[in-house]
């Protein structure tokens, strides 16, 4: 019987980064045998082949991540190697996705969408699932710009050819995965929706994208919404935008068996086009969008959903969301009846701080909500020293012995 040749793997696999985003592998010949080319693959994905002369390989415009390369050496008819040479590469420059977002073209007359209603109602009510859900309604009272302009937006994105393709209820998971009508059982939707969510929460993300909510006044209703989008890593070659939009939930209507509507699309900022993000001179950009509740809408069941979101040629994949609670940013009590003064504002290397009564606690909180410093004045007064905060905006919330107050202050 005739003795197989061992098929020998190649060896001293190393790697190095060029350019952020290239990596360049190099390997050594198999200790024994001659190979007639070497198979590269990058987490299990093959991505190259490349003749046995060559012991160098170059992948190119890598996406952010962590993965295992792998090279395998090629003997042709006698296969590839059993083993291969593996080196871990972590390309920096990514972050964890905050939520997964889901668009919901939907009717109140629409006898097919109560299945997906109820169905993405029970993913928003599962626990361990972090997502963010926008229903844009057609053809009934809820019906606004935004849902045409959406629904034009993803009927170019998506390629379609007969606009009748777009049926109600439609489902646009993170800008990526699109359906179209829905499943008979409610558990089965919600099967389809939650497959999605752990297939697309895992991908990291390019973006951080940061939002937080300041209660300006009553009567109506008023807030602003910092935003901060910061590019980890100049991977598109083409613009993003932000998009904002303002939602309503627990909202009291009979429809086709159901007696109210949630995650309602009220309202867009500045419009449902959305703002482009251009990062060509600097990495952050930084916005504040005014927001004013109409007096028919219950301000405790708003939400302020954000995403960043492509729009040209490489798809309309929604890279980062965050969303905010309008409710948890109101101050019921007015600040005016504490008295309580924080200035000068802007500052440089101190700020003071002052009530009417004992100040029991200030908290300093920087844009993304992260606090930062805790002080303990247990006094009316406090100067607090700035001077090693970075520039940016920073909001302070002071703890009296009555009352909380929240103020907005810009360290210079």
């Amino acid at each position: 019987m005739s003795q197989v040749e061992a098929l020998f793997p190649p060896t001293n696999l190393s790697y190095l980064l060029e350019n952020d985003l290239d990596v360049k592998l190099t390997w050594e010949a198999p200790q024994a045998g001659t190979p007639t080319s070497y198979i590269i693959s990058r987490g299990g994905i093959e991505v190259a082949t490349v003749d046995a002369v060559n012991l160098t390989y170059t992948d190119t415009h890598v996406y952010p991540d962590s993965y295992f390369y792998t090279v395998f050496a090629n003997y042709g008819v006698l296969g590839s190697s059993d083993n291969s040479a593996t080196v871990e590469v972590a390309i920096q420059g990514s972050i964890e996705r905050n939520y997964v977002l889901y668009e919901i073209f939907t009717g109140t007359w629409c006898q097919y969408c109560p299945t997906a209603a109820r169905a993405i109602d029970q993913v928003a009510a599962t626990e361990e699932m972090d997502v963010a859900i926008i229903e844009y309604h057609g053809g009934d009272n809820y019906e606004t710009d935004a849902t045409n302009i959406r629904t034009n937006f993803y009927y170019n994105a998506l390629g379609m050819t007969d606009s009748d393709d777009f049926g109600y209820p439609a489902s646009i998971t993170n800008g990526s995965y699109s359906s179209f009508g829905a499943y008979s059982l409610v558990a089965t939707q919600k099967d389809y929706y939650t497959g999605l969510y752990y297939l697309i929460k895992p991908k990291s993300s390019i973006y951080r994208l940061d939002t937080y909510v300041e209660h300006t006044g009553n009567s109506p209703y008023t807030f602003d919404l910092h935003v901060e989008v910061e590019e980890l890593a100049a991977y598109y070659s083409e613009n993003v935008k932000l998009y904002v939009v303002l939602t309503e939930t627990n909202i009291s209507q009979n429809w086709q068996g159901l007696t109210e509507v949630n995650f309602v699309a009220r309202e867009t900022y500045p419009n449902a086009n959305g703002t482009i993000l251009d990062f060509s001179t600097e990495s952050v950009i930084s916005s504040t969008i005014e927001i004013t509740i109409p007096s028919e809408y219950n301000v405790n069941k708003c939400e302020v959903v954000a995403f960043v979101q492509l729009t040209g040629s490489n798809g309309a994949e929604i890279l980062q969301v965050n969303k905010n609670s309008l409710s948890s940013a109101i101050n019921v009590e007015s600040q005016s009846l504490v008295n309580t003064q924080v200035y000068p504002n802007p500052a440089n290397d101190i700020l003071n701080i002052s009530a009417a009564e004992n100040i029991d606690k200030i908290e300093i909180a920087n844009l993304t909500g992260q606090t930062i410093d805790i002080v303990n004045p247990n006094s009316d007064n406090y100067v607090l020293n700035t001077s090693n905060y970075t520039g940016g905006i920073y909001f302070v919330k002071v703890y009296s012995t009555e009352k909380v107050t929240n103020h907005k202050v810009t360290i210079q």
